[in-house]
C-alpha cells in the first residue's frame, strides 16, 4: 500500500471510531504524556489543536498550562509551508487558522524560538513501530522536526488503530522519539 491508500484507509478508520470512544482513548493518551518523565520536567512545549477525529488535546495544553509550563501551538504559513510556534496562556485565545484548523492569532502572536522547545507533541495519521509517521501530505512537520534542538523530545500521539508495522519513509523523513497510544507507549 502506498502512502496515500494507507493515509485514506487510516483516515477512514479512525473517524469510524464512535466519538465517546476517541474521547475515553484521548483521556488515556492524555494521562500517558502528563506521567511521562520528560513531560512532567520540560519548561516549554509545542502541542497542536487537534481536528476532526484526531487525538483531543485541549486537555493536554489546560494540564501544561496549569502545570506552569510554557505552552506553543503551531501557526500554518502556506507561504513558506512552514509553521510558526507561538505561545498561548488560554485554549480561549485561539482562532480558526488554515483550513479552520484553531491556532494562535496571528495578530497578537508570540514567537516562540523553536531551539527552546522540549517537547514537541506530533500529530499523524499513521505511525509505525519505528516512530515514522504519515500525516495529511504537506510537509509542514517534515520542516519543522529538522529545525528543533538536539535533545528536543518527539511525541508522536495516535490511536492503537493507526499504528502499522511500516510506513513508507522517504530519507527526508524523521522519525518521533516515541508514539503514545491509548494502548501505551511505543519507544524508539
Amino acid at each position: 500500500m502506498d502512502k496515500g491508500e494507507l493515509r485514506r484507509a487510516k483516515l477512514a478508520e479512525r473517524d469510524a471510531l464512535p466519538a465517546n470512544t476517541r474521547k475515553e482513548k484521548s483521556r488515556l493518551i492524555a494521562r500517558q504524556l502528563e506521567e511521562l518523565p520528560a513531560f512532567v520536567e520540560a519548561k516549554k512545549v509545542m502541542l497542536f489543536a487537534s481536528m476532526a477525529s484526531e487525538v483531543e488535546t485541549k486537555e493536554m495544553a489546560a494540564w501544561a498550562l496549569k502545570e506552569g509550563k510554557q505552552v506553543a501551538l503551531p501557526v500554518t504559513d502556506r507561504q513558506s509551508r512552514e509553521l510558526i510556534p507561538g505561545w498561548i496562556t488560554s485554549w480561549d485565545e485561539l482562532v480558526p487558522g488554515v483550513w479552520g484548523i484553531l491556532e494562535p492569532d496571528r495578530s497578537r502572536l508570540r514567537l516562540a524560538p523553536i531551539d527552546e522547545l522540549d517537547v514537541v507533541v506530533v500529530p499523524g495519521v499513521v505511525f509505525d513501530k519505528k516512530g515514522y509517521r504519515i500525516g495529511y501530505g504537506g510537509g509542514y512537520y517534515d520542516r519543522l522536526l529538522p529545525r528543533l534542538r538536539p535533545g528536543a523530545l518527539k511525541v508522536g500521539i495516535a490511536f492503537a488503530e493507526q499504528i502499522v508495522d511500516v510506513v513508507p519513509a522517504c530519507e527526508y523523513d524523521i522519525p518521533v522519539d516515541m508514539v503514545i497510544t491509548d494502548e501505551g507507549i511505543l519507544t524508539f
